[in-house]
């Protein structure tokens, strides 16, 4: 079977831990709920990566409902970004694509990436 979804623990382990100030702790806190609550790992992850100013205005210009990470402003998108980029790189499971060029060129990546 194949399962995509957008969201997944790691989101949570960057999320929660690196905006709440209390990175380590809550991460390894999550790491553990995840293996007794789910106990699957992805087998790949693709990490859309981007640079913080360029991520804050696109998600920022979206405007939506929820925008409470937003609103901690780019310094926190730099804390997330360096985060998952640290995860991706300890974890081959993870195909780190360029979020900078326009939709299809991403979308091109990841299936070039899925394909591999």
């Amino acid at each position: 079977e194949v399962v995509i979804c957008d969201r997944f623990a790691d989101s949570t382990r960057m999320y929660q831990g690196l905006s709440r100030g209390n990175g380590p702790d809550l991460r390894a806190m999550v790491d553990d709920l995840h293996a007794r609550m789910i106990g699957v790992e992805p087998d790949r992850t693709f990490l859309i990566d981007i640079e913080p100013a360029t991520g804050h205005a696109r998600a920022t210009a979206r405007a939506g409902a929820e925008q409470r990470f937003e609103e901690m402003g780019e310094g926190l998108q730099a804390r997330i970004r360096a985060g998952f980029l640290a995860l991706a790189a300890s974890h081959p499971r993870f195909r780190v694509i360029d979020g900078a060029g326009s939709p299809d060129a991403v979308a091109a990546a990841v299936l070039a990436a899925f394909d591999a």
